[in-house]
């Protein structure tokens, strides 16, 4: 689950909430016939419609993912986007539309 920044003491200037050298979305857990899913359904780059792919929950009950998460959604409108950003688990995509997806972007 995620927390709220203000559930920590943290100093934000020595321990900042995104660090790009290593803020990147891995499974805490992907079986082997999951990856080898991603990997049928991984397109040539020539081919692939899509610049960037998210695909995620918009936690409305945590302020700082609420509003990132809330931004990442708003890109949908660009071109080259795909952007499935969900309100409950139930709207989530299951393993082959993520898959699916994530091998077109």
């Amino acid at each position: 689950f995620e927390r709220s920044l203000d559930d920590f003491a943290l100093d934000q200037e020595r321990f900042p909430p995104f660090d790009s050298s290593k803020d990147l979305s891995v499974p805490p857990y992907i079986g082997m016939r999951e990856v080898l899913g991603f990997v049928r359904h991984a397109r040539p780059v020539p081919e692939r419609e899509f610049l960037a792919a998210f695909t995620g929950k918009l936690w409305q009950d945590v302020a700082e993912a609420a509003e990132v998460r809330g931004r990442v959604a708003r890109l949908a409108e660009h071109p080259g986007m795909a952007i499935h950003a969900f309100a409950t688990i139930n709207d989530m995509y299951g393993p082959t539309g993520m898959q699916t997806m994530m091998g077109n972007a």
